[in-house]
């Protein structure tokens, strides 16, 4: 499971190269048009142990990065769902604003993998008219090929996985952008670059070689990911806290999403990446392989204004770090906490 890591001198993207991808998706006006669903699987088998009730109550961070991300570069009409609180919502079934999504986000850890496969399998019912379906996070990963050949005889999958973070997304996303035909849809400008080899060049991805139409038989996988170095330059989290789906049992959306000064009601943490990255190399982990053996952090500064305004704008104030290894580094530590010491939350300390 350790993933190649890119030459030393090639594992970071060029500073300022995150934003520059930002605007160059934003200055294309027809972005804002096109319907998006985030989905979070989550398999209500896997439940037990310390995470029971925490799990449904933790705002988890992988769909909330995609969806700022995407919220941040200009597809505007994109939504969240966490199937922890809506287990019954069917891609199929669901329409904005009166429209079928025409792009479709499935993350998923390993232990929730059979959620991803039935959201996949739905989106199929819509035939013609389904979204392209891009699956991420830590099951796609580390195994991305198990997003293609599911169900009878192998009919359902993935059109591609990112085993990537943000800046891989945006930049596949950008590249159909660019050659999209008027008023194409996303999947079918998606695949006629696949065939031509045009997204090839774009590390971080696995995607079929061949007819989509047949199950597939090979995998094209582009390579390990060039990293983002300044967490800085990612989105704030504040920017996804307004896109999240209210907790029901329907198989479709809500009119709107929940309002961020009424999360507290179903959320008790919500999970903030502060860091990237661990030095050790136990023998048994493949997180920092996957990092390429790097150490990344958010500026002291930056992760101070993220607790401190997304607990006041929501009445959360319990935290999740998503580290790897938040003590990798005695001295990013030291800075971390001091400026946290300083923060304030409605005026009153941290």
């Amino acid at each position: 499971m350790e993933l190649v890591s890119r030459p030393k001198n090639d594992r970071y993207t060029r500073p300022g190269a995150y934003r520059e991808l930002e605007e160059s998706l934003r200055n294309n006006p027809d972005i804002a048009q096109i319907p998006i669903l985030v989905c979070y699987a989550f398999d209500y088998r896997t439940r037990l142990g310390p995470f029971l009730f925490a799990d449904t109550r933790l705002l988890t961070a992988g769909p909330r990065a995609i969806a700022a991300a995407l919220y941040q570069a200009g597809f505007t009409r994109t939504r969240i769902v966490l199937r922890q609180w809506n287990r019954n919502l069917q891609p199929s079934q669901v329409r904005m604003d009166g429209e079928l999504p025409q792009m479709l986000f499935v993350s998923s850890m390993q232990i929730h993998s059979r959620s991803a496969y039935e959201l996949i399998a739905d989106a199929y019912k819509l035939g013609e008219d389904r979204p392209l379906i891009l699956a991420g996070g830590a099951k796609a990963i580390y195994e991305p090929w198990d997003f293609f050949n599911c169900g009878p005889e192998g009919r359902y999958h993935a059109d591609v996985v990112v085993t990537g973070e943000e800046y891989v997304a945006l930049e596949l996303l950008d590249r159909i952008m660019q050659f999209r035909g008027r008023r194409e849809h996303p999947r079918k400008a998606f695949h006629r670059l696949r065939r031509s080899g045009l997204l090839d060049d774009i590390s971080g991805l696995v995607f079929v070689e061949g007819d989509e139409k047949v199950p597939p038989r090979r995998l094209i996988n582009t390579g390990a990911q060039r990293l983002v170095q300044d967490l800085d330059e990612l989105p704030h989290p504040e920017v996804s806290l307004g896109l999240l789906e209210p907790p029901h049992r329907r198989r479709t959306l809500a009119s709107k999403p929940v309002e961020v000064s009424k999360l507290y009601r179903h959320a008790g943490m919500i999970s903030v990446v502060t860091t990237h990255g661990c030095k050790f190399h136990c023998p048994y982990c493949p997180i920092p392989a996957y990092n390429q053996f790097t150490f990344r952090y958010k500026s002291p500064e930056r992760l101070r204004d993220e607790l401190q305004r997304m607990a006041e704008k929501t009445g959360i104030h319990a935290f999740f770090g998503t580290d790897d290894n938040f003590f990798n580094n005695r001295e990013t530590v030291e800075d971390i906490f001091t400026t946290l010491a300083r923060g304030q939350v409605h005026g009153k300390p941290f």
